[in-house]
């Protein structure tokens, strides 16, 4: 308790009603709420002095002070001013002072100036000085809250509670503004049950009209709970997806914001925290279902997002069109085959089929493909995609290349002979062709007669015409490789050769009585000769009366006498015959 121990006074009661001036001093305004509907309570404004029901004296600490006495109690007695000395001669206007500092402070005349602490309680007067503004406490009914920057939103509508606090004088008032309603006194909860924001503004007097700081809060309520949306991140066609694709679920919510978003996919619970793989997901179809929960509790009902993961790559064949064969297990086609591939795919369809010849680069199928005109064995490569990226294994094809047609001449049963590129045969000569084909074999083979009708046969035949004839013949492959026209001049030759006997000297005396009908003298020579005029002669073979026969190849000396008969027989090259006996004697002359 601070004293003003220089202020001495002895006989004088205090009246602390007339403490201030009345010319110098006079009551603050305080602001003035705002009348509505909901709230017409009102006071009237406080002064810088309040009495409390213990009859204690408050002032605010601000004010300047005069003293004032006088000798009864009665009311309207007269009241004197006391002048302080600061203030003589009276001359001089009366000076005011104030109190230091907040809290309980004391006017004191006593008993004995020698001791002060024996004055009594009558001759103190307590009088408190208060420098201290009302403090609020706000309160808000249980509920879920999340403060977002400056604003507090609350997931559920509550009730705002006001507690006005004084530690000197006490409240006198509290005064709020409710979503810019304007100040009013507060009596009572403010409702909060609208989702929207709101604005609460207040501040408080104290009984000596000391205010507080006027504060603002901000608040929202939030009812409505988030909202999720599904998105596919990767391969999709629809609701379509591959073990490569994932799931994100993005989920918004416009107050309070998002706490967590919980999902179930394949019977197991998570909360999500990154998009959700798929990748062991079996083919067929699936669901996830999820909901979000917003910062203030406000649960989304559960949402069911339908998929179908294709987790089957597609089925690609290989199908031939054109010239082709099949032997044994080998495959063979032409250089002009073309190659056809389709795929099917159980679900998403068919996006891409990618062949790989040579290289290890794949070519994106559009149209049927060849293969290089080479022969020999080759083996090309197949896959395909889906529309959601999954890629089947690749397939292979494994073919034979021929490119080459066969080979085919002619061949003979029987008599023949070549010369001059003609083929001399006999009527009974069984003609045939031999055709060869190292790859897909030979399929058939044509010929033509002269002027006939092609003939498609292998078989041997017989030319029943003498004379020259002319065969075109070709032949193809199983994979319809076609040789080219060979031609071939034939002559059927059924004429023997003629034989030609020629003597080194002339007959001689050939009408001696007894004498064969030619005689010729000792070393006369024989010469064999013949002719043919198609095939040409083979072998002149001669043999003498019976004698072995011999092939003719220098002239025949006879050097004993006798008669002789020289059988003589000729050969052609496609072996006709002819025979000529020559006889005559040889006589010493």
């Amino acid at each position: 308790m601070k004293r003003l121990d220089s202020l001495l006074i002895t006989t004088l009661s205090l009246i602390l009603a007339s403490l201030y001036s009345i010319s110098s001093l006079s009551a603050q305004t305080a602001i003035k709420p705002t009348a509505n509907k909901s709230n017409s309570a009102s006071k009237a404004p406080p002064t810088s002095i309040y009495y409390d029901k213990k009859g204690r004296v408050f002032i605010a600490q601000k004010e300047k002070l005069y003293l004032f006495f006088s000798t009864t109690d009665e009311p309207g007695a007269e009241k004197h001013q006391l002048r302080n000395k600061i203030s003589y001669p009276a001359s001089k206007p009366i000076s005011s002072f104030q109190f230091e500092g907040h809290g309980e402070h004391s006017i004191v005349h006593p008993a004995d100036h020698k001791n002060l602490q024996k004055t009594e309680d009558e001759n103190i007067f307590p009088i408190f000085s208060d420098a201290i503004p009302p403090y609020t406490i706000i309160k808000a009914t249980k509920a879920p809250s999340v403060t977002n920057g400056k604003r507090k939103i609350f997931g559920k509508p509550v009730k705002l509670s006001l507690k006005f606090r004084d530690k000197g004088a006490g409240v006198h008032s509290g005064y709020v503004d409710f979503d810019g309603a304007g100040y009013m006194v507060n009596t009572s909860p403010l409702s909060l049950e609208q989702e929207k924001d709101y604005t609460v503004k207040y501040y408080a007097l104290d009984n000596v009209n000391n205010k507080s700081r006027e504060f603002t809060r901000l608040y929202a309520l939030d009812l409505t709970p988030p909202s999720t949306t599904p998105e596919i991140k990767g391969p999709q066609v629809d609701n379509i997806v591959s073990r490569k694709s994932l799931i994100i679920l993005n989920s918004k919510d416009l107050k309070a914001g998002v706490d967590l978003v919980r999902y179930r996919i394949g019977g197991r619970r998570h909360v999500y925290s990154k998009p959700i793989s798929l990748s062991d997901l079996k083919d067929g179809n699936h669901e996830v279902v999820y909901a979000a929960v917003d910062r203030v509790q406000n649960a989304e009902k559960n949402q069911t997002f339908k998929f179908y993961m294709d987790a089957i790559p597609p089925k690609v064949k290989s199908s031939i069109s054109g010239d082709q064969h099949k032997k044994s297990k080998k495959q063979f086609v032409s250089g002009r085959t073309t190659f056809e591939l389709s795929g099917t795919d159980n679900k998403a369809g068919v996006d891409q089929i990618y062949y790989y010849l040579e290289s290890k680069k794949g070519k994106r199928y559009s149209d049927p493909f060849s293969l290089e005109p080479k022969n020999g064995p080759t083996t090309f490569f197949y896959n395909a995609t889906d529309k959601v990226g999954n890629i089947s294994r690749k397939f292979s094809k494994s073919v034979i290349v021929d490119v080459s047609p066969p080979k085919v001449s002619i061949s003979f049963k029987g008599e023949q002979y070549f010369s001059r590129k003609i083929h001399y045969i006999r009527k009974s000569t069984m003609t045939s062709f031999y055709i060869k084909d190292n790859l897909s074999g030979v399929k058939g083979v044509a010929y033509i007669l002269d002027q006939g009708q092609p003939v498609k046969s292998r078989k041997a035949f017989k030319i029943a015409d003498e004379g020259e004839h002319i065969i075109k013949v070709n032949a193809t492959d199983n994979v319809n490789n076609l040789s080219e026209n060979s031609r071939y001049v034939l002559f059927v030759d059924e004429t023997a050769p003629e034989i030609y006997p020629h003597f080194s000297v002339d007959k001689s005396n050939p009408n001696a009585q007894g004498a064969q009908k030619d005689i010729y003298p000792l070393k006369t020579k024989l010469f064999l000769a013949a002719t043919d005029k198609d095939a040409g002669v083979k072998t002149v073979y001669y043999r003498i009366n019976n004698g072995k026969e011999q092939v003719y190849d220098n002239p025949i000396q006879f050097n004993k006498k006798g008669k002789f008969n020289v059988k003589v027989r000729s050969v052609d090259n496609v072996g006709n015959v002819s025979k000529k006996d020559v006889k005559f004697d040889i006589q010493k002359f």
